[in-house]
């Protein structure tokens, strides 16, 4: 029977399921790349064997961060493509003749309606012979080409004026003015259109924000659902931990010597992990009545330092951008400084509120990975928040000022301004994290090399992953700043392993966390850009319009026969009773969510409860059978 049956699902295998491509050198060959390719563009064959070396060296935690800063540079990746894709490469090669600058949006006063969304404005080039002006204000609607030749004159003199002093290409190079303003690194640089090469450059620009910012919304999506995925099975294993780092920890086939001591410091951590949590809940169920009170005190006290420091340091970037603005008519030298003041003062704030956070974090004794987390969301608060006040605060003096095409008016193009802001705060925060990698911490490991046990104590370099987390997500907070206004923009063994280790798995998750809400701080100036401030007449690609976002509607207004339907949607989703309806529906997918993981955690409960009570019977069967198998005195 046995023969029969293994003779009769044999010979339909042998006969179906073996294609002619499977034995074909070719095909396997192509087959092999393919795969290979895909690892490759995944950065798994690149990373995998650093990654192991990494988490062997310094822990889960810190595999954790490497994971993370190569989910970054993936993104990043897909950014750049995007950015240098559909802006830059374009406009260098089809838009980049001078000429093209006289290219403007030229808005009609005989709209269609107040609500039609379909102004009457259209793209053209400014003739020059035929515009009227004053001195800087000019009576033609068509204003950019007498704003544009003002704003690059001026631009020329600055510059001749700053090629012969080192001094000025140093300032230069540190805020990007002067030599730097007008080049394609900045968003005032690049044209509303390519003439008639049929490339409109302005719609592209558009298209590419939106679609950066859609890549990059979709990517924390995923990676938030896929390390949260795990988050319900992991809330009730802490009866089992210790069981299942002993029984299920070791992997019995590692063979290499090398990978074997690896798997054994991995090991390690997860068991040093396992006693850091246990002994914190020991001391937690120890604690007295007054402890307990006093802790909470502190925890309080603390809370409100840190609230009081966090408002404090963006109530004085507020009045110092303010203070600058009305100081910036003085000589050179001074206004570099007070250019230069608020960027310096962010980044004093990064540098010294991290240190504090992090000394007063250990007074207020959480468990290790809420501690990390405490510690990330009040410097992130610090670090973000302070870049995004300063540009919101610039966003605000620009929205109080009316456009001019005075060369000596700061904000002539204030896209560039912005980006200059960011592109300063990036250069100076480039030049102080190169300095403590490469000066003070590769002099600091050199010390070790003296017999001498202060020098070997301040050798002893700990890679503290809160903070190098908040160095890559407030780098990516700059990158996406950049996108509207800078669109260009885009290890040595010198520490020990952290004394605190943090689960691997939540690592990754609180990471994702913060990037998350790194994006939505982002969103809020980049909105408030394209949404309601008026585009420059002297830069830009959207100078003439109203808002930013009217060059979309200008492409979606004219499209007929077949591609209406996109009009139809795309003006249907703007009436408000559409956008309510969408908001119920995603509330009402959220609750169903939430519901369907509070059911698995209730079932995963109820099944625990099975577990635990069968695992009494069993044992309260085993007493009584020992019980009764015992004999009596009298026997």
């Amino acid at each position: 029977m046995r023969q029969s049956t293994h003779r009769q699902l044999s010979l339909p295998q042998a006969s179906t399921e073996v294609k002619w491509y499977s034995t074909q050198p070719v095909a396997k060959a192509v087959r092999k790349g393919g795969s290979s390719l895909a690892r490759i563009l995944q950065a798994n064959y690149i990373w995998r064997n650093v990654l192991k070396r990494i988490e062997g060296r310094f822990g889960s935690s810190v595999y954790a961060f490497f994971n993370f800063l190569r989910a970054m540079i993936q993104l990043n990746l897909v950014l750049s493509l995007v950015v240098v894709g559909g802006i830059v490469v374009p406009s260098v090669l089809l838009a980049g003749d001078p000429s093209l600058q006289a290219w403007g949006w030229v808005t009609n006063d005989n709209s269609s309606g107040d609500h039609d969304p379909c102004l009457d404005f259209q793209l053209e080039a400014n003739e020059k012979a035929s515009t009227a002006t004053s001195q800087y204000i000019l009576i033609s609607p068509l204003q950019f080409l007498i704003c544009n030749e003002n704003y690059t004159e001026n631009l020329k003199e600055i510059e001749q004026k700053h090629e012969v002093s080192f001094i000025k290409i140093v300032q230069d190079f540190l805020q990007g003015t002067g030599l730097f303003e007008w080049t394609i690194l900045f968003a005032g640089r690049y044209p509303a259109s390519a003439g008639d090469n049929g490339y409109l450059a302005s719609l592209a620009y558009f298209l590419s924000v939106f679609t950066a910012y859609l890549v990059s919304f979709v990517f924390m999506v995923y990676f938030v659902a896929k390390f949260f995925r795990q988050t319900p099975l992991r809330l009730k294993e802490k009866s089992t931990i210790f069981a299942n780092i002993v029984f299920t920890g070791w992997d019995f086939t590692v063979r290499g010597a090398e990978a074997a001591r690896t798997v054994h410091i991995c090991f390690t951590g997860e068991v040093k992990t396992a006693f850091d949590d246990d002994q914190f809940l020991q001391r937690k169920l120890r604690r007295t009545k007054r402890e307990y009170v006093t802790l909470l005190l502190t925890r309080a006290c603390v809370n409100v330092l840190v609230i009081g420091l966090i408002i404090g340091s963006w109530v004085g970037i507020y009045f110092l951008v303010d203070v600058s603005q009305k100081n910036i008519d003085g000589g050179s030298n001074e206004k570099f400084f007070w250019e230069y003041a608020p960027t310096v003062t962010v980044a004093a704030f990064n540098f010294m509120y991290p240190l504090l956070f992090t000394f007063v974090v250990q007074y207020e004794y959480y468990r290790g990975h809420t501690e990390l987390l405490v510690t990330l969301i009040r410097s992130v608060f610090v670090r973000l928040t302070s870049l995004v006040v300063l540009i919101f605060t610039k966003l605000i003096v620009i929205s109080q000022e009316s456009r001019s095409c005075d060369p000596k008016d700061p904000f002539i193009c204030w896209e560039t301004h912005l980006g200059q802001q960011v592109y300063s705060v990036f250069v100076l925060d480039a030049i102080l994290q190169c300095g403590m990698t490469f000066v003070v911490d590769v002099a600091r490991k050199a010390l070790g090399r003296f017999n001498n046990p202060l020098l070997k104590t301040l050798s002893q370099i700990e890679f503290f992953v809160p903070g190098h987390v908040l160095d890559v997500v407030y780098l990516q907070c700059i990158c996406w700043l950049s996108i509207i206004h800078a669109p260009l923009f885009t290890v040595s063994v010198t520490c020990v392993p952290a004394t605190r280790v943090f689960r691997a798995s939540r690592s990754s998750a609180m990471f994702m966390t913060i990037l998350c809400l790194a994006f939505l701080l982002c969103l809020v100036p980049n909105g408030m850009a394209l949404l309601y401030l008026r585009p420059s007449l002297a830069c830009s690609p959207f100078r003439g319009l109203d808002y930013s976002w009217q060059v979309f509607t200008y492409y979606v207004c004219r499209l007929t026969g077949s591609t209406y339907w996109i009009r139809w949607v795309v003006f249907t989703v703007d009436e408000a009773l559409v956008v309510g309806a969408l908001i119920v529906a995603v509330l009402l997918l959220l609750a169903y969510y939430l519901s369907l993981i509070s059911v698995r955690n209730a079932l995963i409960r109820r099944l625990e409860k099975k577990l635990k009570h069968a695992s009494n019977d069993k044992v309260f069967l085993m007493n009584q059978r020992e019980q009764q198998q015992i004999p009596g005195p009298g026997r």
